[in-house]
């Protein structure tokens, strides 16, 4: 066995694609579970544990730092079979537990069932799919629990000694007021969670939210409204103790993600479950979205790629400024210096390109850009405006080679 001090380290994710109901607006891969499929969950975890250990000549050189069971809903899965993938990971990295490992629970009223188990197994940080403290927009959403079930799994958690906890809020509902959505974060802070997640819902393609829009069945909230709701979150949730580290994260110092910003931070990765992505020593690839597919392919002793790239240069510089500019330490640039010669002066040129979003959106200096909450707001707008000055600078480049 290797000495853990000496391997790399990466973050492992698992995806865990079966809940109890499809909300509206999920474009996750997921699959209602239900008596007549439990099956297909057992066939799930016996692929899941081969995919893993197809990996056992990479990971048996890396320590996992950090775990993330996410879906889907996580907490549907049986303290046995979360103990069996625990322990195919220790059996392929020879590490027993890592410093972060998180898992998502929906709320609901038998976890307790589960807690004892998570304590035992290590888990240190759990996710809670709150969503709102409004039962009229869970119904909205078609969530299966209510503000009650949110409320005690809490207090259940805290009750088993969890001391890093998440709740994911969505704001922007159709019907949403400024005031509702000032009660929610009134009642989140109220709780003390160590870390919220605050997401603007969105319209995805292929959901039925996407297609009510499209018929007129909903109307999308005012944006101006959601502005009011945005400035008021970050100015609320920092006046309350949560540093805004990320587009949609605020943490108390020393409890931000861990595992997340390995991906911020463009760190290794590595993915298993359907649709599960990875990303390793530039490469960047990600799993089959098709359960049975996923499956088959395991069972036939393959990797259960959809598809694997390399990250060209330009991509890569493309990725630094997409991913730095979610978080408040923004971009730096040694960081685009390191992947190319002329990261200097391609810097130059897309800092003089956002003067114009100075200093309401975004600071600049010769060394940095750093995006703020108000940026962030518009951040689409910002990243279209830098991929246009790369483009440019690339064709430049790429001429001037042709010409030489």
């Amino acid at each position: 066995m290797v000495n853990s001090s000496s391997k790399q380290k990466t973050g492992i994710y698992i995806h865990y694609p079966f809940c109890l109901s499809k909300c509206i607006h999920c474009d996750f891969y997921s699959l209602p579970l239900g008596r007549d499929n439990k099956s297909i969950e057992k066939k799930y975890i016996y692929a899941l544990l081969d995919e893993i250990r197809l990996y056992r000549s990479i990971l048996s050189v890396r320590e996992p730092s950090t775990i993330y069971l996410g879906g889907g809903s996580p907490n549907l899965l049986s303290i046995r079979d979360l103990h069996s993938i625990l322990d195919c990971i220790c059996e392929v990295t020879g590490v027993a537990r890592p410093v972060e490992f998180s898992i998502e629970i929906n709320p609901a009223s038998d976890i307790g069932d589960k807690l004892e188990g998570y304590k035992a197994l290590g888990v240190n940080r759990i996710s809670i799919g709150v969503q709102s403290f409004s039962n009229k927009m869970l119904k909205f959403l078609r969530r299966p629990h209510s503000v009650e079930d949110s409320l005690e799994t809490y207090k259940m958690l805290r009750d088993w000694g969890f001391e890093n906890i998440n709740m994911d809020l969505i704001f922007g509902f159709p019907m949403q007021t400024l005031d509702e959505f000032k009660k929610d974060l009134e009642t989140v802070v109220g709780l003390g969670p160590e870390h919220i997640s605050v997401y603007n819902l969105i319209y995805e393609r292929d959901t039925p939210l996407y297609r009510m829009r499209q018929t007129g069945k909903v109307e999308a909230l005012d944006e101006d409204v959601e502005w009011q709701m945005w400035v008021y979150m970050h100015k609320f949730l920092e006046d309350s103790g949560y540093t805004h580290y990320e587009v949609s994260n605020f943490a108390i110092d020393g409890k931000e993600s861990v595992h997340n910003l390995n991906y911020w931070n463009r760190k290794e990765y590595f993915g298993f479950g359907p649709s599960a992505h990875s990303f390793s020593n530039g490469i960047r690839w990600w799993n089959v979205r098709d359960l049975g597919a996923y499956i088959g392919k395991v069972e036939e002793k393959e990797f259960p790629m959809e598809r694997k790239e390399v990250i060209e240069k330009k991509d890569q510089i493309e990725e630094i400024f997409m991913l730095s500019m979610r978080v408040k330490d923004g971009v730096r640039k040694e960081s685009i210096e390191k992947i190319a010669a002329w990261g200097n002066e391609l810097f130059v040129e897309v800092v003089r390109g956002l003067e114009k979003y100075t200093p309401d959106y975004l600071s600049l200096s010769k060394d940095e850009i750093v995006v703020n909450y108000k940026g962030w707001f518009i951040l689409d707008e910002i990243l279209v405006n830098v991929f246009h000055i790369l483009d440019a600078f690339w064709r430049e480049i790429y001429d001037s080679q042709e010409n030489s």
